[in-house]
């Protein structure tokens, strides 16, 4: 069964503290209760956090996110947003600290995302509320901007209307939202960055207007905003929501956009009789947004619309053209690799920056380091946590280090327990040490962590009786990846994990010590159930897991379903090539045919559903949703690459190149299909190539046996 969505609050508050006294007693009240609620408090001096810190502290779910300075509503929504993203949330509701949410207000919300996606086939980049003034009105300032085929999918049943962009006052956003589009500009300070952002996001997808759900904005006056009602009070926020404005036109709509603005602007204003002092100011910030160019900031680096234009038109218009322009590519790359990167181990040096070693702690019971690129969905990550938890039930303390600040989608599901500890500082060679020392650390493990590879040399140095440990899953052709700086630093390392026997001779012909590096297959063995497919189903379902990324290559999908007319597809995964995809699948009528899985998605069940799983990947290791699918009875498809030929028989298995791949893989599924002695062999060759590799020794076994290697050092190391 798939796991209920996660659902967090961001309120963000400044110097409102008995309107925001209302505003949490509403979210208590919620009949969808968040799991977490972030209260952004934007440096308030009115008693706020005071008030907060003790609120927090006796309501668990609720958390308070105290800024330094006031960084505006724009700052807290972008610092409130990144925290809950980075906590791994699904769902991320926003509002002000004045609008009070009806009782069963985020419910609708959520409810009307779920239904819609289910029913439509596309997900909705937003639900908003119905916003209300105190008198039951209308509130002019929070009316949504609707598209201009509002009513399409609007039935009497499920009242909810199409629209570009509303404001943060009672918006529910989907984790997927700010996986493709990044986080609202901080840099705004105050207004248009809710409509900049909501229009953004609605570029892939719609938003949906829910006036069932209901908010109160308790504001002064019920009046919207336009250039009409410029005031030397207001004039400053005015200065703010013209720059951001313009900046915005500026970038994505280009010249002519910014100068239909301007003569609004002027319009607005003379009808108005705005005074003419205030009416320069309002030109020059229009003026100061053509220079005003703020950053954005993304879970993952830039996202797709930050890609070069003629790169997206390639990929959307013509995706079999760019991928076989990549193959090309990435195959000249692969014959330079060995050629350009050197994988000669260095030579065992412990001379390090002369600083006093830290007395070592014994009176703690014994810990390990380990380090992780990130918390997120991956197969190094899922070695990583499974880590975690075998250290735990060994009597280990557990200290977490990650190359990435974030994001941390599943930051949530590590155990609780005050055993286990993130550290959320850098960590340098000196940290390392003095971290080792003071929390008798006696092993650490590394998963694709670049500082903790960084630090081998001072451990090695301050502490060399501690078991230094890596786990290298895939070969990278571009630059040699984690795999050659594993091989770098082979002299500091005193044993390593891998998952193939690819990776084994791989570091045996690179580093010459073999000896050292354990194979560990990353299965729990499990008795393969019978394949889901026969002949006499009238259709298929086809199954595509993984992150949204070139690595991937999710574009190919497109070219495979308009060949397999008679399959329906799932498709799970986030990341910045899910916008192109879900663009080509509706722009060539496929939507019917495809349904969308959010990342926490249980791949088991569903795999338990499906009869073929594709990977039609420009590079692997050994993939773990292949076990997955054998256990789960879907046969598995994948392109010959790294280590998938250890599991995988040659007959599943499909060249690379991109047009090959599609033609092939277009092929087997149709065999599968009609010739039930073909499926009987791939059964029992796949169900044999299982057997023998869960016969090998485990990731876990290997783990469990360096853990004990390490617990005698804990008195002497």
């Amino acid at each position: 069964m798939t796991p209920a969505p996660s659902l967090a609050a961001v309120v963000v508050t400044h110097n409102r503290l008995a309107k925001l006294k209302t505003v949490l007693t509403a979210l208590q009240n919620q009949t969808r209760a968040p799991d977490r609620v972030y209260v952004v408090d934007n440096a308030s001096c009115d008693g706020t956090d005071a008030f907060l810190t003790k609120f927090c502290a006796d309501t668990p779910r609720f958390t308070h996110l105290r800024l330094p300075g006031n960084i505006g509503g724009a700052g807290g929504f972008h610092a409130g947003t990144r925290r809950a993203y980075d906590d791994g949330h699904d769902l991320i509701w926003l509002s002000d600290d004045d609008a009070y949410p009806a009782p069963n207000a985020i419910e609708i919300l959520e409810t009307a995302l779920h239904d819609f996606e289910a029913k439509n086939q596309f997900r909705p980049a937003f639900a908003c509320s119905m916003v209300k003034w105190t008198d039951g009105s209308i509130c002019e300032m929070n009316v949504p901007t609707p598209v201009w085929d509002w009513p399409r999918f609007f039935t009497p049943e499920t009242a909810q209307f199409l629209i570009a962009s509303c404001s943060f006052v009672s918006v529910l956003i989907p984790r997927s939202s700010f996986d493709s589009f990044g986080f609202p500009i901080k840099d705004y300070f105050i207004w248009y960055d809710d409509v900049e952002f909501t229009q953004l996001i609605a570029q892939g997808a719609p938003g949906i207007f829910c006036p069932e759900s209901i908010a109160v904005h308790d504001i002064p006056e019920n009046k919207g905003v336009n250039f009409t009602r410029v005031n030397s009070e207001n004039i400053w926020k005015f200065r703010y929501g013209a720059r951001n404005e313009a900046s915005a036109r500026w970038r994505n709509h280009g010249w002519a956009s910014v100068a239909i603005y301007l003569r609004g602007a002027f319009h607005q204003m003379r009808a108005g009789r705005v005074p003419w002092r205030l009416r320069l100011q309002v030109f020059t910030a229009i003026g100061r947004g053509l220079f005003f160019k703020p950053e954005i900031d993304h879970p993952n680096g830039a996202q797709w619309h930050d890609k070069p234009h003629l790169f997206r038109l390639l990929h959307e218009r013509a995706p079999m053209l760019a991928e076989t322009l990549k193959y090309h590519r990435e195959a000249r790359m692969r014959s330079q690799m060995t050629a350009k990167h050197r994988f000669q181990p260095l030579p065992l040096n412990t001379d390090t920056p002369d600083w006093p070693d830290q007395p070592r702690d014994l009176s703690k019971d014994p810990a390990v380091l380990i380090g992780f690129h990130w918390l997120a969905v991956g197969g190094a990550e899922k070695l990583a946590f499974q880590t975690v938890n075998w250290a735990l039930e060994m009597g280990l303390r557990v200290f977490i280090t990650t190359e990435h600040p974030g994001p941390h989608p599943l930051a949530n599901t590590l155990p609780r327990t005050e055993r286990l500890t993130i550290l959320h500082e850098p960590l340098t060679p000196r940290a390392a040490s003095n971290l080792v020392a003071r929390e008798n650390i006696v092993l650490t493990y590394n998963h694709h962590c670049g500082p903790l590879y960084r630090a081998l040399p001072a451990l090695k140095a301050h502490h060399p009786k501690v078991l230094n440990v890596d786990a290298i899953h895939i070969i990278e052709h571009r630059n040699g990846g984690f795999p050659r700086e594993s091989a770098v630093w082979d002299h500091f390392l005193d044993a390593r994990c891998v998952i193939s026997n690819e990776l084994k001779t791989f570091f045996e012909t690179h580093t010459g010590s073999g000896e050292k590096t354990h194979l560990g297959r990353l299965l729990d063995a499990k008795e393969p159930k019978p394949l889901n497919i026969r002949a006499e189903k009238p259709e298929l379902r086809i199954a595509f897991v993984g992150r949204m990324t070139h690595q991937k290559r999710p574009l190919l999908m497109p070219e495979i379903m308009e060949k397999l007319p008679k399959c329906k597809f799932e498709i799970v995964g986030e990341g910045p090539y899910r916008t192109p995809l879900e663009r080509i699948i509706a722009r060539r009528g496929l939507s019917a045919r495809v349904h969308f899985h959010p990342a926490h998605t249980d791949i088991s069940a569903l795999l338990s559903r499906c009869d073929v799983l594709l990977m039609p990947s420009a590079n692997e290791g050994l993939a773990l949703v292949g076990f997955e699918a054998i256990e789960q009875g879907c046969v598995p498809i994948a392109t010959d690459v790294g280590a998938q030929s250890e599991l995988i028989p040659r007959a599943l298995l499909v060249p690379a190149r991109p047009k090959d791949t599609v033609r092939a893989m277009v092929e087997i599924v149709k065999h599968l299909h009609r010739d039930a002695g073909f499926a009987r062999e791939m059964e029992n060759a796949l169900h044999k190539n299982y057997r023998k590799l869960a016969a090998e020794p485990s990731a876990e076994t290997v783990s469990r046996d360096l853990f004990r290697q390490a617990l005698p050092r804990a008195g002497n190391a």
